[in-house]
């Protein structure tokens, strides 16, 4: 049970300082600008992300002169670290929004391609499973080849192309 809580507070705690980062990506902020785009998280909670992320080397906190007042920002050190997490960060969050969800996995030597799908309820599943699984075949494994070259020893790289249907 322990391990469980650690478990599902160092997943709050990672969504938290994501939300953060969000706000601060592009943009100076100061707490209160903070803590009111961020509501749902308590000023304590606030304050003891700013200070990891702080110590993390991921922001930092200034003072700005002409408007007397200290603000936070993404350190200019880690914005393509803070940009790379982000961006890992809406990819998790669009895998986990897809209902009724299909999966599809091939892999030619060390390249492997992976697709994700709701399944409309309105079709026969196995037949759309089917013509997902085809069209993977012919084309995602020469779309890899078309934008990724082989990444150096020990390292991974991955392409991830989210397509959302128009709002019903």
């Amino acid at each position: 049970m322990r391990k469980r809580n650690k478990h599902w507070k160092k997943q709050e705690a990672e969504i938290n300082e994501t939300k953060i980062l969000k706000q601060i990506e592009s943009k100076d902020m100061r707490f209160s600008e903070l803590q009111q785009n961020l509501s749902d998280m308590s000023p304590t909670t606030l304050t003891e992300h700013l200070k990891k992320l702080i110590n993390r080397g991921l922001i930092s906190r200034y003072w700005n002169e002409d408007k007397k007042a200290n603000y936070y920002r993404v350190d200019p050190k880690s914005k393509d670290q803070v940009t790379g997490s982000l961006g890992k960060y809406e990819a998790i969050k669009f895998l986990r929004d897809i209902h009724n969800p299909m999966y599809v996995y091939q892999e030619k030597g060390k390249m492997r391609v992976a697709a994700f799908s709701n399944v409309p309820a309105t079709v026969n599943r196995k037949e759309y499973e089917k013509k997902q699984k085809a069209i993977l075949s012919k084309q995602a494994l020469r779309l890899l080849n078309l934008f990724v070259k082989t990444p150096a020893a020990g390292n991974k790289m991955a392409l991830v192309i989210m397509l959302e249907g128009p709002e019903e």
